[in-house]
Parts: C-alpha cells; structure tokens; sequence
C-alpha cells in the first residue's frame, strides 16, 4: 500500500511537472509579448459612421439632395439625390459634406452604404480636395450594397473634409463608414 501511495504521489508529481512546462510555453515572455501585440493591434482600430442625413446638403446644378425616410435604412432615414441633371465631374451638382477629426496617422478606408437607381447609378467621392469616381452597375439596382469608395492615408488630430457628389439621380446615401484598413468590412 505504501509504494502505490509512493507512486501516486511521484505520478502525481511528474504530472504537474508537465503542466507547469505547458505553462511556460503557453504564457512564458514570448507569449507575452504575442499577446501584448495582439492588444496593441486591437487599440489601433478606428471606426466612425457617419449617418446621410447628419450631414450639410449643399444644393447644385439642376439636382438636389433630400432627407427621406427609407424602412431598413440606419436611423431610418436616408439622403436621396432628385432631379435630372448628369454631372461628369464633381463640384458640378449639389453635395452631401461631412468633417472628421481621425485619431490615428494611418491609412483608412471609407465604405458607402448605398442604394442605386434600376438602370445602375455613379458618385464621386472628394476626401481632402481629391475626387474619385464610383459606379454600381444594374446588377446592384434598388438594393443595399456596401463598397469600398476609397482607401486614404491620414494624421491624427488633422480636420478631414469629405464630400459625396450628384454624378446621376435617383441613388440612396445611408451611411459613410471611415476605418482604419485592418477593420472589417462593416455591416448595419
């Protein structure tokens, strides 16, 4: 009976011997450092929505802007472009203007929740005095469709202006979305 009590107490032993080495390998300093990185990675990421309709609605050309309620929309509630005029460059019809203080210098990506009209629908898309330009084909028409407008580098504590352009009427503005690049791409 004494050499089982013996044996259990040395496998008992040997047993926790192996977890403190587990242990060490599990939460030793280099995991340590793995995992303080991973924190550090996660306090890096920035997001900021934006809704349509809390935006400025600056009127031009023969367009404008209008806040409607939308069901389904954020907030319920989008910015619907109205009128008939086509725009082929930016500045030219009315504009939706947001501001942003961003609290990172780093390289941010801006998504657009948007609805096109049936025949397909395009924007533009001014970050900082630089335009883009943005179409959604047919295929997309009169659903909500999520797209990477653009991808900008920015520093922190700097004042950004960004501004959706009429190019076509008819499309739907629900959300501006701007988030560091490592972000998931977001969703309502």
């Amino acid at each position: 009976m004494k050499m089982l009590s013996n044996f259990c107490l040395f496998g008992l032993l040997g047993l926790l011997a192996g977890c403190g080495h587990v242990f060490k390998n599990d939460f030793g300093s280099t995991g340590g450092k793995e995992l303080a990185g991973q924190a550090a990675a996660v306090k890096t990421t920035e997001s900021f929505a934006f809704e349509a309709e809390s935006a400025v609605l600056v009127p031009g050309g023969t367009n404008t802007w209008q806040v409607t309620s939308v069901e389904g929309a954020s907030g319920d509630q989008v910015v619907r472009n109205i009128g008939g005029g086509f725009y082929a460059e930016a500045q030219q019809g009315p504009a939706i203007v947001w501001t942003a203080t961003l609290g990172l210098s780093t390289t941010y990506d801006i998504w657009g929740r948007v609805r096109p009209n049936p025949s397909g629908d395009s924007i533009f898309l001014e970050w900082d005095g630089e335009s883009s330009e943005h179409h959604w084909g047919t295929g997309d028409h009169d659903q909500w469709v999520w797209t990477k407008l653009r991808t900008v580098q920015a520093e922190a504590a700097e004042v950004y202006k960004f501004t959706v352009w009429a190019r076509e009427n008819s499309i739907e503005i629900d959300l501006i979305v701007v988030q560091t690049t490592d972000a998931p791409e977001p969703v309502l």
